[in-house]
């Protein structure tokens, strides 16, 4: 029995160096079939067919059902998600107005938008730009990409440690900030109803410093208070994902043609690498309101990207072996961030307790940002500092 394995074994990876091989004119699908599996073995069906099709007429179908506009414009839409997926990072790790001297603590949710070559204005004139545009063998998608985001924070003052400046450089005037969240569709105790079999999972961490360059100053007994001028800049790592099992969404084919198939998932998966350099201010009036304005460069490295596993193709024999036909291969599609944008951000502050000398115990933080690139963005913050 060992010894029919191993030459059963032997015969089919010897089957694999005569594979034939069948890409589609927009090279997204190739089918791989072995010529002859097990030479001499006989098989119920051609090398060359599969499903009751022949592979070149299978071919030619799949060239009319995705035309290379659709692939075209399926890469313009992962580059806008990518760009969105930064977008969202915006203001995620660190706080703008808390003025903490000890440290601080942070919730935030963070959303962001890439509207491509259209400006927020001409989708608000021509909202029929958000369809997919649909003609005679041509489908494009919405060059459009949106991304969201959750985190945790803690800053800490170094402040509270007394280090003597260093020549012009007073430590005394840095925070550090740390940022991380998780979560998973798959492990949440809380079930989330989708309309499709899928696991959705989204992680975000960063670390950030931030220097006040001005120090803050208060006029009228704190009522008017000026909240100095920060930079502040760090690293953003992102990351959102669908994944979906393809045997739970595509009918099973298995047995057509004497053919079983072995599916993977179909996966998109959005990133991002940030490093932000942006200049702050901030000013409150009358204790419960401050206004918050700054802008900065954003140094962007993520990508977005849509795969979908290989197809496996086996046929079970009378005596339970199974033959490796080939399998069905796809192209992965991903497409980068841009590289960099200046942006723009304001917002209010809202002190929902307010101390003297421009501190705030609890705070809730809503700031909007646009960038160079129309990316748009959007933050809310809660926040308790000390």
């Amino acid at each position: 029995m060992k010894k029919s394995i191993v030459i059963l074994t032997m015969l089919a990876l010897i089957g694999q160096l005569h594979a034939k091989s069948y890409s589609s004119q927009n090279g997204f699908i190739t089918v791989v079939l072995n010529d002859n599996p097990i030479p001499g073995y006989p098989i119920a069906i051609s090398p060359d067919q599969l499903f009751g099709l022949m592979i070149p007429d299978l071919i030619t179908q799949v060239d009319t059902m995705l035309p290379s506009s659709l692939l075209d414009s399926i890469n313009g839409t992962l580059g806008h998600m990518a760009d969105a997926q930064s977008a969202s990072t915006r203001g995620l790790g660190t706080t703008y107005a808390t003025n903490h001297e000890l440290f601080v603590l942070s919730a935030s949710v963070n959303a962001g938008a890439s509207t491509g070559d259209s400006s927020i204005i001409d989708i608000i004139n021509n909202p029929a730009g958000l369809l997919p545009t649909l003609s005679p063998g041509s489908l494009v998608l919405p060059q459009l990409g949106a991304g969201i985001q959750t985190s945790i924070k803690a800053g800490l003052s170094l402040k509270i440690f007394n280090i003597k400046p260093l020549g012009f450089f007073d430590l005394s005037r840095l925070s550090v900030f740390a940022n991380f969240f998780t979560w998973s569709s798959a492990s949440s105790p809380v079930p989330l109803e989708i309309p499709i079999p899928a696991e959705i999972k989204t992680d975000s961490m960063g670390i950030h410093v931030q220097y006040k360059i001005f120090p803050d100053a208060s006029i009228a007994a704190s009522s008017l208070h000026w909240g100095g001028l920060d930079i502040t800049t760090g690293l953003d790592i992102t990351s959102n994902s669908l994944i979906v099992g393809l045997d739970q969404i595509v009918p099973d084919m298995s047995g057509a043609g004497g053919i079983n198939m072995t599916m993977g998932d179909m996966s998109f998966i959005s990133q991002a690498v940030t490093v932000p350099i942006e200049l702050s201010t901030s000013v409150r009036l009358g204790y419960i309101l401050t206004l918050i304005a700054g802008g900065g460069v954003d140094i962007n490295m993520g990508e977005s990207s849509f795969n979908v596993d290989p197809i496996g193709l086996t046929m079970t024999t009378p005596d339970g072996s199974q033959l490796d036909l080939g399998r069905i291969e796809f192209a992965k599609q991903r497409k980068g961030a841009t590289f960099a944008d200046v942006r723009a951000f304001i917002g209010p502050q809202i002190n929902l307790i307010p101390l003297a000398k421009g501190k705030n115990l609890m705070s809730l933080t809503i700031l909007a940002s646009i960038s160079t690139v129309n990316l748009y963005g959007v933050h809310i913050g809660f926040n308790i500092g000390f």
